[in-house]
């Protein structure tokens, strides 16, 4: 039984929410409640083959993956947002996290490199990655087109995941919502915190015109559906097996500290103007400890720069820095998701809102907020504080100025077929310089070291075994990427069947859209072979007989070998 999070917590979170929220914010959170439209519900069956729910950079990789190598299967991606990509976009992570070995081209997927190339060097000048670059940017010149190029890709923007219908080991059909602005003058004027229940509801609003899809296989057939969202909606609503927090006491145990995990945060961006301008402060939420961690104001905002006009570390009129910093916005002081046995109530009542912790999503923003008032005004500079501005829709897509989704770093996992998770020990005992490698290996990952940001609560007692960080080169199976409880269910990004401790090293970008090539390479020769046969292929099957044949369709696409 999983540890949960204790009533005196939630209470403590609670009041320090009350307490920490400024005037502004406060004014804007005020006993909200939707108004709710008596329009009639609109429904529609749409037809699809691969189903690959998104909101992650793994789920725009698995579209992309399934839509080239089965083109006569129709691919449904269903996007939370408007821009594609996940981290890479809409989670406002501008600044790739490449590791030692897979920031070289050779070791990248081959679309994943292609699009690394259409941004000019380093348009930040930024010294966290090698890439720092306008969300914007990516979507115009490389995201948005590519999506477009596949005429068997039917994208659902702002759609978010209702239903699962499932018979025994397969899943039968979806039903997800659609919302649609009313009014443009609405488009992400409120935070995901205030906002995100609306996207859940089936009804329309006095924000939003919804309409319901009933996804479902075509005659005779079966669909395959891969979970890559961010929060693991489709795991929790068809009720498969998955596991959410910290494995303690040991990597190995199947019990979890389930309301602990990483630290999640909301990034933003900041202008340097070139006249004066009168900017919001927003107040200090009492749980901030903000630091620079011995850096100079300058290093902190060139660290994630997006747009420099010099390589100095020093801000210039004309930059754009993105702000995600550890001593920062990161929040820490509680976990987003709510404990498992709550998420499952929201499914048993079919009222499922993403299993989420609102309170601590909105203290994140107010963290988010904070950290910008406070950053503003460490310049010791008060010609340049005046200058900055939270740079708001034409760099991060909202009114609010703060990311359209959070950034997390971790969630609910699957439990692979034979119970499989891929474990920290698989990533760094190998023979020579790499981890373990797997026959069924279909992925590459690679970092620093596996980085897990620390809650700062005391129930969240991270076990000794996460005190090893090291890390190499390392290989991810084709059982992580599967569901031991359904026969046609596939998993990429944060989802896939792995321990909290494995999840801090296979979080990062250019894994995640690693993962991402495998899955949507499986459910496409899954589609084939079904196809061919005139019978369901299982995702167990393609493990015990066909583990040869995806190697080899990946490997047009991705890498799954190093080169050193």
């Amino acid at each position: 039984m999983a540890i949960q999070q204790s009533l005196k917590q939630k209470i403590l979170i609670g009041i320090v929410f009350i307490l920490s929220i400024n005037s502004y914010y406060c004014k804007c959170f005020e006993s909200e409640t939707i108004k709710r439209t008596k329009a009639q519900i609109i429904e529609t069956d749409y037809y699809c083959d691969i189903i690959v729910a998104g909101g992650s950079t793994s789920a725009l990789a698995t579209a992309l993956a399934s839509a080239r190598d089965s083109p006569t299967a129709i691919v449904c991606l269903i996007e939370p947002t408007d821009w594609a990509g996940g981290q890479l976009t809409a989670s406002a992570v501008s600044a790739i996290d490449f590791g030692n070995y897979n920031q070289y081209p050779i070791n990248q997927p081959f679309d994943f490199a292609e699009m690394m190339a259409t941004i000019p060097g380093n348009p930040g000048a930024c010294w966290v990655s090698i890439k720092c670059y306008e969300p914007k940017f990516l979507l115009d010149n490389w995201i948005n087109p590519t999506i477009s190029s596949f005429s068997n890709l039917k994208v659902f923007y702002m759609s978010v995941f209702h239903q699962v219908l499932t018979n025994n080991r397969i899943i039968q059909s979806v039903k997800i919502i659609q919302r649609n602005y009313i009014s443009n003058d609405n488009a992400w004027n409120k935070t995901f915190s205030r906002d995100v229940n609306d996207w859940y509801s089936i009804n329309s609003s006095s924000i939003y015109q919804k309409t319901i899809y009933n996804l479902k296989p075509f005659p005779n057939k079966q669909l395959i559906i891969i979970d890559a969202t961010e929060f693991g909606d489709i795991l929790v609503l068809s009720d498969a097996s998955f596991a959410q927090g910290i494995e303690s006491p040991d990597e190995t145990s199947w019990t979890t500290i389930e309301t602990c995990g990483q630290q999640f945060t909301y990034p933003f961006y900041m202008r340097v103007e070139s006249n004066p301008t009168k900017e919001i402060t927003y107040g200090l939420p009492l749980l901030a400890n903000y630091d620079l961690e011995g850096y100079s104001w300058g290093m902190v905002w060139s660290y994630r720069r997006s747009l420099a006009e010099s390589q100095a570390n020093d801000a210039s009129i004309g930059e754009i820095s993105n702000q995600n910093w550890g001593s920062g916005n990161d929040y820490g002081a509680s976990y987003l998701l709510l404990p498992v046995s709550e998420a499952k109530n929201q499914v048993t009542q079919n009222n499922w809102q993403g299993g989420l912790d609102l309170i601590s999503l909105n203290l994140a923003e107010n963290f988010a907020f904070g950290w910008f008032t406070w950053f503003r005004n460490q310049t010791n500079n008060q010609t340049l504080t005046n200058l900055l501005t939270l740079a708001k829709q034409d760099v991060v897509g909202t009114q609010t100025g703060i990311s359209k989704m959070p950034y997390i770093r971790d969630t609910r996992r699957s439990i692979g077929i034979q119970d499989f998770r891929l474990q920290y020990n698989d990533l760094i005992y190998g023979d020579g310089p790499t981890g373990y490698q797997f026959e069924d290996t279909v992925a590459l990952g690679d970092y620093f070291y596996a980085d897990t940001h620390r809650m700062q609560v005391k129930h969240c007692d991270y076990p000794d075994y996460m005190n090893n960080t090291t890390l190499k080169p390392f290989y991810i199976p084709y059982r992580a990427l599967t569901n031991r409880d359904f026969d046609n269910l596939l998993v990429a990004g944060k989802t896939i069947a792995q321990t909290f401790h494995a999840n801090s090293a296979t979080r990062l970008h250019p894994v995640e859209w690693s993962t991402g090539v495998a899955a949507g390479c499986s459910a496409s020769l899954i589609f084939q072979l079904s196809q061919k046969s005139q019978m369901n292929i299982t995702t167990i099957q393609i493990y015990e007989n066909y583990i040869n044949q995806l190697q080899y369709i990946i490997t047009k696409y991705a890498p799954i070998q190093w080169t050193f």
